[in-house]
């Protein structure tokens, strides 16, 4: 049951990595609920999310670093990277790459995805591929 559940949580991040929307589809429940960007809910608005990222980064590859499960729940730490080829979030491209780090929390139901907390670290992203530029500290500040 361990594996299984696991399996399923692999081939999300296969489907994500090869862009299968069918792939998606088998896996993600229509009702399944996103906790994170974007929250709206069902598979569609995941397949807009997606979508929205490949157009960005044409390579784009979600790595799955560690899978981990308990019950009804899994837990993914990933590392994703690409290069940014394509407009993304009203940017131009800078062809510049990034690398950045994920941890993913999936519920599961009768083998579907069906719910999903994540966190990314887009501002290392952004600072990678040259959309965001920290700040110095001000003198005396």
């Amino acid at each position: 049951m361990v594996e299984a559940v696991k399996a399923v949580v692999r081939t999300y991040f296969e489907a994500v990595n090869s862009g299968d929307e069918a792939a998606l589809d088998a896996v993600l429940a229509e009702d399944y609920l996103q906790h994170a960007p974007p929250a709206a809910p069902g598979r569609e608005a995941v397949k807009r999310h997606l979508a929205m990222y490949r157009s960005g980064f044409a390579d784009l590859r979600v790595a799955v670093e560690d899978v981990l499960s308990e019950g009804d729940r899994v837990v993914a730490r990933t590392t994703t990277e690409g290069t940014h080829t394509g407009p993304f979030l009203g940017h131009p491209p800078t062809f510049r790459r990034f690398r950045a780090e994920g941890l993913d929390i999936f519920r599961l139901r009768d083998g579907k995805l069906v719910e999903h907390w994540g966190v990314f670290d887009t501002l290392g992203m952004l600072i990678q591929i040259g959309l965001y530029r920290p700040s110095a500290p001000k003198a005396g500040a």
